[in-house]
């Protein structure tokens, strides 16, 4: 016999259980169980919990993960869903449909089978190992504000590590007032290119290290960061991409490859919200401004559409408080002012809070991003999820976006071309333009606050 399950998941991470019939016939009867059953004839795994859940809450689940298949009375397939609250489920199989915290889960009757199950997605939630004692030194290069690259990844991964365990945050700042005496479980060490001395000298302190590593290797680093993987005893990366990156460039990496450890969006923040797009086209970016984003082709670009009789204005929120100098950006408020783009191109300080990150995005219809080695910015996942669309450069990078988006290559006169057409499309069907808005809700869903915190948790149960 075959079977589908599921493993719902709902907006405060907790779990929707369904308590089962106590009569004749019914496996686990009178137990809390998950959601699914038996497969009819020909019916796939996934066609047969998408038609358990309709039988038995009239709910069909827009998203679905598979989890694992276990074989033990039967052969059955287990899948992850998300729902924002059990109150959007009609209970029309068993008693009652309830969502439980984890903490919650040792003091109810879940079938010894079920439990086997949950404990594969969620494995710590019956185990003595108290996370909450453990002593974490964080660091990062830079703190806030440079909101939309790797600070603001960082800050986010701190907080998140903040509600699990014990954390001291700490970055170039105030790096000599850390107390000579303490010693900490984990480091955790928001990585950059450089800095790789201050990891071997932070690393003495704890009884471990983890390295998250944001960017692909660069060959005048690869000797510093080759070294810190061979130290680390776990290496995370946002990104399946940056994870084949790296295992293709450090072969000697063997059994220690790369986690992949999504960085989380607080998605309260981010909301998701279609809007009509204004007769001038607001483009936004959020960056840090350095030359290495590639942002001159970009105002050529922009030069084009203009010339194109495009009515446009872009924001860009960005700042460098970490360089010596603004020489760059100074270079670039001449060749706005020389292209003809002073009224078009308006340059702003960063933005320090999410929330303002949010109404900034919100008030946009285009996220445009010019970084061509990055694994992917903060700022343009947070883009997707408010429903703006993107425009990216066309590399692999970027293959974890599906919708919602367009993929630019060639000159930037192709460019232009390309960013044109994608928003005469957009004026002329505001209907196809609202339902792909819609999807990208799905693809962002690895980012959940929740989600991450989930996945963060195992690997400090298995590691620490």
């Amino acid at each position: 016999m075959k079977a589908s399950s599921l493993i719902l998941i709902d907006a405060q991470g907790n779990i929707i259980l369904q308590l089962r019939d106590d009569k004749e016939g019914v496996f686990f009867r009178g137990c809390w169980g998950l959601i699914g059953g038996a497969a009819k004839k020909n019916e796939t795994p996934n066609e047969c919990i998408i038609r358990e859940c309709r039988e038995e809450t009239h709910w069909r689940p827009n998203y679905l993960r598979k989890l694992l298949e276990i074989n033990e009375h039967c052969n059955e397939t287990v899948f992850v869903s998300y729902i924002e609250s059990e109150k959007l489920l009609c209970c029309l199989e068993g008693q009652k449909l309830k969502s439980f915290s984890f903490q919650e889960l040792d003091s109810i009757n879940i079938s010894p089978y079920h439990k086997r199950i949950i404990s594969q997605y969620h494995p710590f939630w019956n185990d003595p190992i108290d996370l909450s004692k453990i002593k974490v030194l964080f660091y990062t290069k830079v703190l806030p504000p440079a909101f939309g690259g790797y600070v603001s990844a960082g800050i986010n991964l701190y907080n998140l590590l903040s509600a699990i365990a014990i954390v001291h945050l700490v970055s170039d700042k105030d790096i000599n007032e850390l107390n000579s005496d303490e010693s900490y479980d984990l480091l955790f060490f928001n990585a950059t290119y450089e800095n790789s001395n201050l990891f071997n000298v932070l690393s003495e302190r704890c009884k471990q290290a983890w390295t998250f590593e944001h960017n692909e290797i660069r060959d005048d680093y690869f000797e510093e960061m080759s070294d810190r993987f061979n130290k680390a005893s776990r290496i995370l990366v946002p990104s399946s991409f940056l994870k084949q990156s790296i295992n293709y460039h450090i072969k000697t990496l063997n059994e220690k490859e790369p986690t992949v450890l999504p960085i989380p969006i607080n998605s309260d923040v981010f909301f998701f919200q279609p809007h009509e797009m204004s007769k001038t086209v607001r483009f936004i970016t959020c960056c840090a401004i350095k030359k290495v984003r590639n942002l001159e082709f970009t105002l050529l670009v922009m030069k084009d559409l203009l010339s194109m009789g495009l009515l446009f204005q872009w924001n860009i929120y960005g700042e460098v408080p970490y360089m010596g100098n603004y020489s760059y950006y100074e270079r670039l408020c001449t060749i706005v002012e020389e292209l003809g783009l002073t009224k078009h191109v308006i340059f702003h300080k960063a933005l320090k809070k999410q929330s303002d990150i949010s109404k900034a995005l919100h008030n946009s219809d285009f996220y445009i991003d010019f970084s061509q080695k990055e694994t992917y910015g903060m700022a343009k996942i947070e883009a997707a999820l408010t429903g703006a669309k993107l425009i990216l450069p066309s590399i692999e990078n970027n293959c974890i976006f599906k919708h919602n988006m367009l993929f630019y290559d060639g000159t930037h006169k192709d460019v232009a071309s390309q960013i044109y057409t994608t928003i005469e499309k957009c004026m002329s069907d505001r209907k196809n333009d609202i339902a792909l808005r819609l999807s990208i809700k799905e693809d962002m869903r690895q980012f959940d606050h929740n989600s991450v915190s989930i996945k963060l948790k195992k690997l400090l149960y298995e590691t620490v």
